[in-house]
């Protein structure tokens, strides 16, 4: 049986497919959430491509699951975001998703596009002068026209290509990111040949699929000539910021606002024109898209007619399609309403009206009573379900009825057809869908890398803390190579060869206003100062091993397998979850059942479901009969928890209780008794959960919310109260001791990277406070039904702010700061969710888990005061539903930022996507400092040093105290050749330092195997000066593990020095492989070396550390074995 073989044989469908392949216009009534299916059902059958379109993007995107599965290759073509004014954001979603989508229409490639009602109006590029190019391997082609037409197609040059509309040139190769592919190509040339292409990985840099051919579409909406249109259009305009403008675009850069887009195109074209006569056009709530048509026009004129009236100058010429245009340029629609009305847009030649009644989704248990109920009555019903698995369990539970079809589809919804006795459910497991997840690996890593800039503080290993200075070319004597250059105190100057680079690191640690000490060449200060340090560490090293080896030592309770009334509990949650959060489930459930307590980081983006996470542990933790605790940082985020818990566990018999300001002295006294006595399942609260007079009866697990948010002492008090309880604690933007922890092994980690399904990226805005801006910014947003965040984080003028911001809008205005009592908040925040208020006007209380799913725009005034966790967590408020969200981070005009301030802002707008948290995290530690993260005793080492080096020596001293010794010499090279990455290879500096740490960090002959792959995959052959780089990188690997301090090149001879004078039977043993006389012998003493006569010195001294370690390593088997035997 196919799916929709009922609805198929239905009249009324036949009917409509008949008009449709007739190309008439249809009216369609009586169709509920069915229309989506009818609508789909008409394109396979008549073998046509679909236009669909919605009312707005979040209903596209609920869509887009069901068609991609259904009818394949489906896209949607997003609104545009107007910025009529000069503020940049670094969000191109929708920009690229648009791109995508006309590329994918002009070539005919897609099967069904989803095109939000708003989208039809905007204006973009005609498809004649959508411009693409396709590459073929062998083909002869200019290298230097492919570099040109890139650009004219609105490539912009990036010197590493990790986005969408980026190219890189470099040698011979050209790497390009096309709009609607999962990834770049790498295009390599053989003078103006295409030799090879491939695809390559973003992370890695590698390449991934080699190719026959590449297909490359226009990068962005611009005709071709843009500037010059532009010119054109504003060339007698006097006011100021054509004047900017035209500064820019003599450069060839198109300014960052939309004000010139009627001038880039020769006629209105918008994505009408894409459509051909031959595709099925159909609008699902038809009376909703014309409304959503009038609010953008409405909006857009608005601004247009408001920026125009304060002076900012406009072309006066549409910036969009008019409704009426549109309708006119669509030809023969289907216009599907649930209920018939009067539609005055179009004509029809038939009205169909369908009854197909709605199924709503329900429990895997409930489902299965209901299909009974329907076979029962003579009913043939169609299950489907997103696994084989699944379907087989169906058949077997209702005895394989012969009425019962069961198929594997992925159908958002059933439906029932009363006069075909037909029915259709939708059956979801969670259980079975949780066994195809893929499964992760346990304790995922984070590595932490930052970028050295010039005029940075940098730390070296032997030589302490000096300024960066940048990378200079040395010529000694005709040779040449790459040194990096590091000022210190008094101007002392050191130039370090590139292939050490693994002795330097960034300073980080100092924080804002803090001067950063520079060390002095040559003194014996930063010895002493590193010596003190080593000391301390190792006491710090003491108590970390001795804390968290005591909670190993510790029997905690070994809580039980799932129990069914925790799959039921998990089956309840309204939302699919993601991969990521399933896999967290899992390590924390086994951490559960384990008889060691518990202590794990939940490390997610704000918005990514750590709550829910959180909350499976708590049930397993009371099915055991245990208490469970959750400590919250602030009254309102307890008393959202509170919430959240008592809508989750309402069908089950759990005591929840709340402990915070929100509760008199009475109620908390009455609290605390039950909770001794163990009357209370679930506590939450706040700071009040750390009071001396708190005491459980059995607790069994402490979850402690935005972590961050808590000073070390609170953290170990809590711990303190149950010292064999499990510990989860969550948080986005870990402090940097619980994330170094954490990643140090010493504590466990999860971590959620993966967005809850149809969540956007918040688009994000940086510029100086207007108050145009800001009404333009809420009016929008509540014009499109939403609500707003206004954060104004001052008490004692809100209500002032709160009073313009009613004035200029005419809107719903509330307030809400900390000083306010318990019912004015509860209050507020009741007709907060039930929209009662268009704009809140609040200070950071919303900061710490405020959930308000309507609420998508985020105005923040004096963002440069805040800092970035903050910034991150406060933009985490918004864009919690699968609408799309804005954030506007505003400082005050004229204001000169401070350089961490600038540092803040200019982040908090780099890092939009998603799981940027810990980014954000270890970018925080970078502006702000360590801070007392480590305890008021340790910091002040922390500064000392800097954060990466108290963390390599803190690293040492942990292994050391565990007994694992990695003894290792360093092991310098200083021969009379040419040893570096030459400018024509790598051009970029960054690019090139990069590879510089990548050489010096070569360990094994893997790693430099790796790196040779590597360079030939993204540069091209390496060219000599780079192999003799990294040949001496691998003696210098080699020359540690052995105990070669340094190798000098002197007069045809290569004096080879080692920590200590080797064994006798060593020497005798490396001499016997060179036979010319005179061509390798050691001199003893206190500096002893070997010397090695030769003219080739690379090669050479390769074959030596080879041969030479390769003799250690008998010499050790021969000592092992000799001690097995004993």
């Amino acid at each position: 049986m196919e799916l929709f073989e009922d609805i198929s044989k239905l009249e009324e469908f036949k009917t409509l497919l008949e008009k449709t392949k007739r190309q008439k216009t249809c009216f369609v009534f009586g169709l509920y959430t069915q229309k989506l299916y009818i609508a789909s059902l008409l394109a396979k059958t008549a073998n046509k491509k679909l236009i669909l379109i919605v009312p707005d993007e979040a209903e596209a995107r609920k869509y887009k699951s069901f068609l991609d599965d259904y009818l394949k290759e489906t896209y949607i073509y997003p609104p545009k975001d107007y910025n009529f004014r000069n503020i940049e954001t670094v969000s191109h979603y929708n920009d690229n998703a648009r791109i995508e989508t006309l590329a994918k229409m002009k070539n005919r490639e897609f099967n069904c596009v989803i095109i939000p009602a708003a989208a039809l109006g905007i204006l973009t590029v005609p498809p004649s002068e959508y411009k693409e190019i396709i590459i073929k391997s062998g083909e002869e082609i200019s290298f230097d026209e492919i570099a040109s037409k890139l650009s004219e197609m609105g490539y912009s040059h990036s010197e590493t290509v990790e986005e969408p509309g980026q190219y890189c040139v470099r040698g011979g190769i050209i790497d390009v990111f096309s709009h609607g592919n999962e990834l770049p190509y790498r295009i390599e040339f053989f003078g103006n040949e295409v030799d090879t292409i491939a695809t390559f990985a973003i992370d890695t840099q590698r390449r991934a699929e080699r190719l026959d051919s590449a297909k490359i579409t226009q990068a962005k909406e611009n005709s071709s000539n843009a500037a010059a249109k532009i010119l054109n259009e504003i060339k007698d305009k006097k006011d100021k910021y054509s004047k900017e403008d035209s500064e820019l675009l003599k450069n060839g850069i198109l300014p960052c606002h939309d004000r010139y887009i009627p001038a880039l195109f020769d006629a209105q074209n918008t994505i009408i024109n894409y459509i051909s006569q031959d595709d099925i056009v159909c609008f699902l709530d038809f009376k909703k898209c014309e409304n959503a048509l009038s609010s953008f026009e409405f909006r857009i004129s608005e601004e247009i007619a408001s920026l125009a009236e304060s002076g900012i100058p406009f072309i006066g010429k549409n910036y969009f399609l008019k409704k009426e245009l549109i309708f006119s340029e669509i030809k023969h629609p289907l216009i599907f309403e649930t209920l018939p009305c009067s539609i005055e847009a179009f004509r029809e030649d038939e009205i169909i009206s369908f009854v197909i009644d709605p199924i709503d989704k329900t429990s895997p248990n409930k489902t299965v009573e209901n299909i009974k109920e329907f076979l029962d009555d003579g009913y043939k019903v169609t299950v489907t379900a997103p696994d084989k698995e699944s379907t087989e369990k169906i058949k077997a539970t209702l005895n394989y009825n012969p009425n019962l079809f069961c198929m594997k589809a992925n159908i958002p919804f059933g439906y029932i057809i009363k006069k075909l006795k037909t029915a259709l459910f939708v059956y979801v497991n969670k259980e079975e869908r949780d066994r195809r997840r893929k499964r992760h690996k346990y304790g995922e890593k984070i590595n932490n890398i930052f970028d050295i800039q010039k005029g940075d503080y940098i730390v070296h290993e032997d030589f302490g803390i000096g300024l960066y200075d940048g990378v200079y070319k040395i010529e000694n004597h005709g040779i040449v190579d790459d040194r990096i250059k590091i000022v210190y105190a008094g101007g002392d100057t050191l130039y370090i060869p590139c292939d050490q680079l693994d002795r330097i690191s960034k300073y980080v640690g100092g924080g804002e206003g803090i001067k950063v000490r520079l060390n002095k060449m040559g003194g014996g200060e930063w010895k002493k100062t590193k010596s003190k340090v080593k000391a301390a560490v190792k006491d710090m090293a003491n108590q970390l091993i001795e804390l968290y080896g005591q909670r190993l030592r510790i029997r905690g309770h070994q809580f039980s397998e799932d129990t069914e009334w925790q799959k039921e509990f998990e089956e309840e949650f309204e939302f699919e979850e993601t991969e990521d959060q399933l896999k967290c489930i899992q390590e924390i459930k086994a951490d559960m059942q384990s008889p060691t307590p518990m202590d794990r980081l939940l490390c997610g983006d704000v918005g990514f479901g750590k709550t829910e996470v959180a909350l499976r542990a708590v049930f397993k933790c009371v099915c055991d009969g245990k208490q469970a605790a959750i400590l919250a940082p602030t009254t309102l985020l307890a008393f959202q928890h509170y919430n959240t818990a008592k809508r989750r566990f309402k069908n089950f018999p759990v005591n929840i209780e709340m402990l915070s300001r929100f509760k008199n002295a009475s109620q908390q006294a009455e609290i605390l008794k039950r909770m001794k006595n163990g009357g209370v399942d679930i506590i939450i609260g706040t700071h009040k959960l750390l009071q001396k007079n708190v005491n459980f009866k059995d607790l069994g697990l402490i979850i402690i919310d935005e972590e961050q948010r808590f000073g070390v002492a609170h953290k170990e008090h809590l711990k303190e109260l149950a010292k064999n309880a499990d510990v989860l604690t969550l948080s986005a933007t870990p402090i940097p001791r619980t994330l170094n922890m954490s990643l140090s092994g010493i504590r466990d980690i999860s971590v959620i990277n993966e967005p809850p399904h149809d969540r956007l990226p918040v688009t994000t805005y940086v510029a100086e406070f207007d108050i145009g801006l800001v009404v333009d910014a809420i009016k929008k947003e509540v014009a499109r039904g939403g609500q707003c965040f206004y954060l104004h984080n001052r008490v004692d003028t809100i209500s002032k702010a709160a009073g313009i911001i009613k004035e200029m809008t005419g809107l719903r205005v509330g307030i809400a700061h900390g000083r306010m009592s318990k019912e004015e908040i509860s209050d507020i925040w009741e007709d907060l969710l039930d929209h009662e208020i268009d704009v809140l006007v609040c200070t950071t209380i919303i900061e710490a888990g405020v959930d308000v799913p309507n609420c998508n725009t985020l105005i923040i005034e004096d963002a440069d005061r805040l800092g970035l966790a903050q910034l991150h967590q406060i933009r985490g408020r918004v864009g919690r539903s699968s609408k799309r969200a804005y954030a506007y981070f505003l400082y005050r005009k004229g204001k000169i930022l401070t350089e961490d301030a600038y540092k803040r802002l200019m982040t908090i707008r780099e890092f939009t996507e998603f799981g940027a948290g810990l980014k954000i995290a270890m970018r925080d530690l970078e502006i702000r400092g360590a801070g007392n993260i480590l305890g008021a005793e340790q910091s002040g080492h922390l500064a000392a040093v800097g954060y990466d080096m108290y963390m390599k020596l803190l690293g040492e001293a942990v292994r050391e105290k565990r007994g694992i010794i990695k003894k290792e010499t360093d092991c310098t090279v200083k021969l009379k050749i040419n040893a570096y990455i030459p400018e024509t290879y790598i051009r970029d500096i960054n690019t090139r330092i990069e590879i510089y740490k990548e050489i010096s960090s070569i360990d094994t002959d893997e790693d430099y195997s790796d790196i040779v792959d590597e360079l030939i995959d993204r540069f091209g052959d390496p060219p000599p000066e780079i192999i003799a780089l990294l040949d001496i990188a691998k003696c210098r690997s080699i020359g540690r593990k052995v105990g070669i301090t340094s190798v000098v090149e002197k007069d045809l001879n290569l004096l080879i020095y080692t920590e200590e004078e080797p064994p006798l039977a060593l020497i005798s043993a490396i001499s016997g492989y060179y036979t010319k006389r005179g061509e390798l012998f050691f001199s003893p003493g206190d500096q002893c070396y070997f010397t090695l006569k030769t003219e080739n010195p690379v090669p050479s001294l390769l074959n030596f550390m080879k041969l030479y370690r390769s003799e250690m390593e008998k010499r050790q088997k021969d000592a092992d074995a000799e001690t097995t035997e004993k």
